[in-house]
């Protein structure tokens, strides 16, 4: 993901990776993340649950804008709040 990201960021596309691991993430250093807690396959939140997959889409859309430095990583609690 982190690759795909960077290589978008390269043809000036802005890109945000929702991860849930953080050792991965400081891995592949994609341009911005979004760490979560959540399950694999589910890092936008529950099946049928919109409003925490509202709220985590969101989230990345305000890091997308508000992001002070590249491989930024912002942390979604359970509750949706970013740190």
């Amino acid at each position: 993901m982190g690759l795909i990201a960077r290589i978008a960021e390269a043809r000036g596309i802005a890109t945000v990776c929702v991860m849930n691991l953080l050792k991965v993430a400081e891995r592949i250093r994609p341009p911005r993340t979004l760490l979560v807690e959540r399950e694999f396959g589910a890092v936008l939140g529950p099946p049928g649950d919109t409003a925490t997959q509202r709220a985590t889409v969101c989230a990345a859309l305000d890091l997308l804008e508000s992001a002070e430095r590249p491989g930024e990583i912002r942390v979604l609690d359970r509750a949706g709040r970013a740190s």
